[in-house]
């Protein structure tokens, strides 16, 4: 009792003392937060970004998730979550119906990643960005790039060759489409039988039912 008896003779008698005390409690509390965010490494600091516009993306927050992926894009051009922060940011705008901006990002991820592993999915989405810009020309300037990267059974044939099928059709080549969508039923169904993967067919579904209305 007689410790704090002296604490309050002391905050009655030196006010001013005591308001400088809080002033520099108050900045210490502030200024720590800040002094470990700016201690961070270049790395962590893209992380957060990343991994925020990542899971925003997931839950749907288009607007939360541009404003980080923008930030690790703009502060964190070198990071190596970069390339991942570029390929969802298109996802994003593709998202919210900004299809050229989308269209532009992936440009920039296939310029700038020769090696990534996200390459082989990047071009059917861009080519249903292009067709969505109504500019089947493009999209069919992807199959040939694609193809000299991959062969006809890796995870994405099957939708690239639908795709090219959809592009043909919007230029008026219907003979060429339909073969088109009859090469991309086939792809999924050896991709089906050899590698058993389920999922691949849906394009080759979707490529049979647009034949199918050509007959």
């Amino acid at each position: 009792m007689d410790l704090m008896n002296r604490i309050r003779t002391f905050v009655r008698e030196r006010p001013d003392i005591v308001k400088r005390a809080l002033v520099v409690v108050t900045l210490a509390l502030i200024g720590v937060p800040a002094i470990l965010w700016y201690m961070r490494s270049v790395d962590e600091k893209a992380y957060i970004l990343f991994t925020n516009g990542y899971y925003y993306y997931r839950n749907q927050s288009h607007d939360q998730a541009q404003g980080s992926l923008s930030q690790l894009m703009s502060l964190y051009p070198n990071s190596k979550y970069t390339s991942m922060g570029l390929y969802y940011l298109a996802l994003v705008n593709l998202a919210r119906g900004n299809a050229e901006e989308s269209s532009n990002q992936f440009k920039q991820f296939m310029d700038r990643y020769g090696n990534h592993y996200l390459r082989e999915r990047v071009y059917p989405l861009w080519m249903a960005v292009e067709l969505n810009l109504n500019r089947p020309e493009s999209a069919l300037s992807l199959v040939d790039r694609y193809f000299s990267e991959f062969d006809r059974l890796s995870p994405s044939a099957a939708e690239v060759l639908y795709r090219k099928g959809v592009a043909l059709e919007l230029l008026g080549r219907q003979e060429d489409s339909k073969k088109e969508y009859e090469e991309s039923y086939t792809v999924s169904e050896e991709r089906r039988t050899k590698v058993g993967d389920k999922d691949g067919s849906l394009f080759g579904t979707f490529a049979f039912f647009a034949k199918s209305t050509q007959s």
